[in-house]
């Protein structure tokens, strides 16, 4: 008798990952093998096999990546994917797996109305962490103009100008990326984007108010200067507060309840404590389902 051809792929074992998971298969009976493959993956998590649960993914990937009836399933390999990179620390790896949740959602045409929108929100916020690290970690070089020839001090000032313009700089494109993952439109990404934004405001304000006097003498010009960068930086504060509001009305709104929502609270907590007191966070939290 020919052999028979495979239908289909084959599933990995559900024993391998224990026994719970292969009794539970039994009693529900029969299931499409990509979801096996995500709930052996899920038993390994669980056991804290981590190697195993990635090696399923990659597996998965490679058997249903062309599978139009498995897209939503690869979404969800690949965000899982680059969770546990994120979570171990390998950075690199879990930014590629980002980039193929991006492009296979694109790709596959996937719509925004599926709770998987969520998972591509994730990856648009975590790719630009880098960028907003660094810029978290920015100073503002600030060279004295006062003293020496003119020509130093022409010099001088050219380069504080050409040093602001330089963190200004970094800040549109950082506020235009959290934009993008709002635009998403999954709630508790939105919230965390909107905590980012928040923070970069207050970080610019931080460092404009940190950065060297120019004038370091006490005289007309150091105090108009100081005066200038407290506007500024009163301005920067009243943006960041706005961001933060906006995030806690999104958290409210939709029931978050994450560590964004914390952070977002914990914020708001620390700039308006009266209109913000800790109890008003428990009332929300005890009110979630």
């Amino acid at each position: 008798m020919a052999a028979r051809a495979e239908a289909e792929p084959r599933p990995p074992s559900l024993a391998a990952a224990g026994r719970g998971t292969a009794s539970r298969s039994a009693r529900r009976g029969p299931a499409d093998p990509g979801e096996l493959f995500l709930e052996v993956a899920d038993a390994f998590e669980r056991k804290g096999d981590l190697a195993q649960q990635l090696r399923i993914y990659r597996e998965f990937i490679e058997r249903f990546g062309d599978d139009p009836t498995q897209s939503r399933r690869v979404i969800q390999a690949l965000a899982k994917t680059a969770e546990v990179h994120r979570r171990v620390g390998n950075r690199k790896d879990a930014q590629r797996a980002w980039h193929r949740l991006i492009q296979a959602y694109h790709r596959r045409g996937i719509g925004p109305d599926v709770p998987e929108v969520r998972h591509l929100a994730e990856a648009v916020f975590w790719l630009g962490d880098d960028d907003f690290q660094a810029f978290m970690a920015a100073h503002l070089e600030v060279k004295p103009l006062t003293g020496g020839s003119k020509r130093r001090r022409q010099k001088a000032l050219k380069l504080n100008r050409e040093a602001e313009r330089a963190l200004m700089g970094r800040v549109a494109p950082l506020l235009s990326h959290y934009d993008a993952v709002i635009d998403h439109d999954s709630p508790g990404w939105t919230v965390a984007a909107l905590y980012r934004v928040g923070r970069i405001h207050q970080r610019l304000a931080q460092v404009l108010v940190a950065a060297p006097n120019p004038y370091p003498t006490a005289d007309e010009r150091s105090a108009a200067h100081r005066a200038s960068i407290e506007r500024r930086a009163t301005e920067l504060r009243g943006a960041a507060l706005k961001a933060f509001e906006r995030a806690y009305a999104e958290a409210t709104a939709h029931r978050v309840a994450n560590e964004w929502a914390r952070k977002v609270f914990q914020a708001l907590h620390a700039a308006k404590p009266r209109d913000y007191p800790l109890e008003r966070e428990d009332r929300r939290l005890r009110a979630l389902p």
